[in-house]
């Protein structure tokens, strides 16, 4: 591998950015469509809607009572999540570049769910409505608000760093190699199947074929089997999508990547988080500490050269900790 001077340090996390002035949030000009409006009708709807259930729960109200209040509030919820999301447009940037984001909106389903767990304990809660309401609150409060998080990221990005005619480069991410994620998966469902298979005494065979299948793809993502003539037939878990996963482009910042599949939003990533850049016959891979490295198809990068002049570049770029 050819390896190109990187910086000492690495790593990414998408929630460790350092917080910008909110004054610099003033001057940019949001552009968040009907996804932050709707992220966030969701997540207060959610709010709500929990919240009512377990006091209505711990008031004694009956059963009929709760079911006519947890649509209501979460109907007042979606109302009041379209109003404020519309009233204060800037908020999706500021939520967006904050640095404890994803922790601060996820923090009242563990809130709540520690609640229901006290009231369950001193008997307010009965025994029935225990698990569906501290899962209500993990499941709906903590994946709207991730949500949440997620698209008030891409909101931000957008407005402060995204503008494609200022990148310096720009490039197909097909991946190419070891594809962690599916590894994961693929050991997660084979970790499950042998739970299974050793409390039932039989093991659950489509499980196990998914995670064999999982694990192979994620080892190799194009498995290509030989054809009579010397063709090759190539697989993939997503036909036609031919892994390419997003673009890359690069500016003075860092990397903003854009995932191809629909719903996504994107992401981004300082200089300061790639420790190195290596190239190989068939591979650009960049280097990440505490990530996975983006390995990427060197045959699918149209404009290589420049690709590697604005990656050589990173090192003059000014570091910018307002992003």
């Amino acid at each position: 591998m050819t390896a190109l001077e990187g910086d000492a340090d690495g790593g990414m996390t998408r929630d460790s950015d350092p917080a910008p002035d909110p004054a610099s949030v003033d001057t940019l000009e949001s552009e968040t469509g009907v996804d932050w409006p709707a992220a966030l009708a969701l997540y207060t709807a959610a709010v709500a809607a929990v919240i009512v259930g377990v006091f209505g729960v711990a008031a004694g109200g009956s059963s009929d009572v709760i079911l006519g209040l947890v649509p209501t509030a979460f109907t007042g919820g979606v109302l009041c999540g379209a109003i404020v999301a519309r009233a204060n447009p800037k908020l999706a940037l500021r939520v967006g570049v904050w640095r404890w984001r994803t922790v601060a909106l996820c923090l009242p389903a563990v809130a709540v769910a520690g609640i229901v767990v006290v009231l369950s304990a001193v008997g307010r809660v009965p025994g029935n409505w225990y698990l569906p309401f501290a899962a209500a609150a993990l499941l709906g409060i903590g994946l709207s608000g991730r949500l949440l998080a997620l698209v008030a990221r891409d909101a931000y990005i957008g407005a402060a760093i995204d503008r494609k005619r200022a990148a310096t480069a720009g490039w197909t991410w097909h991946h190419s190699g070891t594809h962690v994620g599916m590894l994961g998966l693929g050991l997660g469902l084979l970790a499950v199947a042998a739970f299974v298979t050793v409390n039932r005494g039989q093991p659950p065979i489509r499980m196990l074929f998914l995670a064999l299948l999982s694990i192979a793809f994620g080892w190799d993502p194009t498995v290509s089997i030989p054809k009579p003539g010397g063709e090759t037939i190539t697989l993939s878990p997503l036909p036609g999508m031919e892994y390419e996963r997003g673009k890359l482009r690069a500016y003075e910042a860092g990397l903003v990547f854009e995932p191809k599949l629909i719903p996504s939003y994107r992401r981004f990533v300082r200089w300061d988080r790639i420790t190195g850049v290596g190239l190989t016959e068939e591979k650009l891979v960049l280097e990440r500490r505490f990530r996975p490295d983006i390995r990427c198809d060197r045959s699918n990068i149209d404009d290589l050269e420049g690709v590697l002049r604005a990656l050589e570049a990173r090192d003059r770029a000014p570091r910018q900790p307002t992003v």
